[in-house]
């Protein structure tokens, strides 16, 4: 049965990964261009990895926990604001370096946000199939317990 409250992510799985791995390498080949396709091809990577990012579920060895925690989270988002407020002031030659480490910051700061110390989708639909299985479980003997009480059968005497 799908969950009607989560909607699918734009990517799953292998295309996220595909399609983050294609940004930081467009980012990385960015540098070799001439100047206007340099930043053109460096804004398209940064996008792709962020999109990756974003949509990408964590990897099973970090189910419910964030690839970046606490401080540094925090620290790697200010890095990514300060490349983002300072750009035009980075020299031309070095403004494709900085979209790549931006990119590379995005990738990583994207796989922290949809887990963020929380289980996965999957982790929280087997609670919430073994709490409803728990409710079920205790009104049957709770009834179960009344009707014995009601008619004498099957209780312990």
């Amino acid at each position: 049965m799908a969950d009607p409250v989560t909607q699918k992510p734009l990517l799953t799985g292998l295309a996220a990964n595909i399609v983050g791995g294609l940004g930081v390498g467009i980012v990385a080949i960015a540098a070799m261009l001439p100047p206007p396709w340099s930043t053109v091809a460096g804004i398209v990577g940064f996008l792709c990895a962020s999109l990756a990012g974003l949509s990408s579920p964590p990897p099973n060895f970090a189910e419910g926990k964030p690839v970046l925690q606490g401080t540094l989270l925090t620290i790697v988002g200010s890095a990514m604001a300060l490349l983002v407020q300072f750009y035009p002031m980075i020299p031309a030659p070095f403004q494709p370096i900085a979209l790549a480490v931006a990119a590379a910051l995005a990738l990583v700061t994207g796989k922290a946000m949809p887990a963020l110390g929380s289980p996965s989708h999957k982790s929280l639909v087997e609670a919430q199939t073994a709490g409803a299985v728990a409710v079920a479980q205790a009104v049957t003997d709770s009834k179960t317990a009344k009707l014995e009480a009601l008619t004498g059968i099957g209780g312990s005497k």
